[in-house]
C-alpha cells in the first residue's frame, strides 16, 4: 500500500498498528493525539471508523446506527476528549 499512497502511521504497538489506519498530514499531531493511554482505550473500545482533526471528532459504522450505537459513539468520543493532552486543547 505505500507504493500506492496509502500508507498509514505506525505506532509502538503493533497490536494498535495492525488494527487502527491512521494517517495524518501532521505526523507529530498524530502522535501527540495517539499516546500509549489514548491506544489501549482505543484497543478496548466499541469499533467505530474515527475521523478527527483540530476541531472536530466523528464516529461512525458502515451500518445504520440504532440507539445503543448512538450512546457508544459518544462515550467513545468523550474518552478520546479526556485523553487529549492539555496541550491540545483550546482554552
Amino acid at each position: 500500500t505505500e507504493f500506492l499512497g496509502m500508507d498509514d502511521i505506525d505506532f509502538e504497538s503493533a497490536e494498535f498498528s495492525r488494527r487502527f489506519y491512521v494517517k495524518s498530514p501532521d505526523k507529530r499531531w498524530a502522535y501527540d493525539v495517539i499516546h500509549q493511554r489514548m491506544m489501549e482505550y482505543l484497543l478496548a473500545a466499541p469499533r467505530f471508523s474515527i475521523q478527527f482533526d483540530a476541531r472536530s471528532i466523528i464516529a461512525w459504522r458502515s451500518k445504520r446506527f440504532r440507539g445503543p450505537d448512538f450512546d457508544a459513539a459518544i462515550a467513545l468520543i468523550r474518552g478520546m476528549l479526556d485523553r487529549l493532552p492539555g496541550y491540545l486543547r483550546r482554552p
